[in-house]
């Protein structure tokens, strides 16, 4: 049994993280939450249906710690250096790459989790591509293009709480509309995505071991939750379209919306898997697919769990 350490436990896929712990307490011997946020300092609060406290990150408070996740963009160098050098460390989608870390999608190419100490849950534009692509591969993929709309809680509570302020400013035609986060008015809007998308083509290209050549445009879109994205999968030979439809469907992490033709970011909020919506043909061998996924369960929480339980038990 491994002592657990969940780094900044209070943030959105910290939350999510939170609730999740309750399929996979048998792993832990005991989790203990800590933060570098003041306001959050002694919160009492759950982990896996149990009471815990918030508490200070201290440097020297994590000697013992066998398992870190670490749940802020923003890793924090000083506690990631601070861990024991046999402590497995798990960092969800960190805003910048950190060197030696190995991203890791569940189902995809989570044995390359075994025996690593420092692992990544990649972007959740990443988790949704590679669980859409990895069924596909047996029918031969030459080539793909992505275009993903992320959420505005991609920037944590600060960016739910401006999307939130822009939207009620316009509704009731306030002259004041909040833009610290986005730099300009993300409501009913699309903007470029301020990330690094080569990032994601870097992590993609890792999970699934180079094999599929993915060109992948990231846009922030005006909604709270889940990202979507339409791909456009060109095959070596025409598969047909029962023939994707069906690799789609044998796939675990896959749920063909019940309205596909309806499909979107509200629909996937909350759910487990990734939703496919549309699957329609185009020229040249090749199809589109529409697809959603909530990003902070399927593309956050439950990808991390599930990589760091293919990390201990293999």
């Amino acid at each position: 049994m491994s002592r657990l350490a969940i780094i900044e436990p209070m943030t959105l896929v910290g939350h999510e993280l939170r609730q999740a712990l309750a399929d996979h307490l048998d792993l832990f011997s005991e989790v203990d939450l800590y933060t570098s946020d003041p306001d959050t300092i002694g919160t009492v609060t759950e982990a896996g249906g149990r009471a815990a406290m918030v508490q200070q990150l201290e440097t020297d408070s994590l000697g013992a710690i066998d398992l870190a996740i670490f749940c802020n963009s923003r890793v924090d160098v000083a506690a990631l250096e601070s861990l024991p050098s046999t402590a497995t460390r798990v960092l969800i989608d960190p805003e910048e790459p950190v060197y030696g870390a190995i991203a890791i999608v569940a189902g995809v190419n989570s044995a390359m989790a075994v025996g690593e100490r420092l692992l990544v849950s990649p972007n959740p534009a990443v988790i949704l591509i590679a669980h859409l692509l990895h069924p596909l591969l047996q029918l031969g993929v030459k080539e793909v293009v992505a275009h993903v709309l992320q959420p505005a809680s991609d920037h944590g509570q600060r960016g739910l709480e401006e999307l939130f302020e822009q939207t009620r400013a316009i509704v009731s035609m306030a002259d004041e509309r909040p833009d610290s986060v986005f730099g300009t008015q993300l409501a009913f809007n699309l903007v470029p995505w301020s990330r690094s998308t080569q990032q994601l083509n870097d992590q993609l290209a890792e999970v699934l071991d180079n094999s599929i050549p993915v060109q992948l445009l990231s846009t922030q879109a005006g909604v709270f939750h889940s990202v979507s994205a339409g791909l456009l999968v060109r095959f070596d030979e025409d598969p047909g379209l029962d023939g994707v439809t069906d690799r789609l469907r044998q796939s675990c992490r896959i749920e063909i919306a019940e309205e596909p033709d309806f499909l979107g970011p509200v629909t996937a909020a909350a759910a487990e898997k990734v939703l496919v919506g549309s699957v329609l043909p185009a020229a040249r061998s090749s199809y589109w697919i529409w697809s959603a996924m909530d990003n902070l369960i399927s593309g956050g929480a439950s990808n991390a769990l599930a990589m760091m339980s293919a990390h201990l038990q293999g």
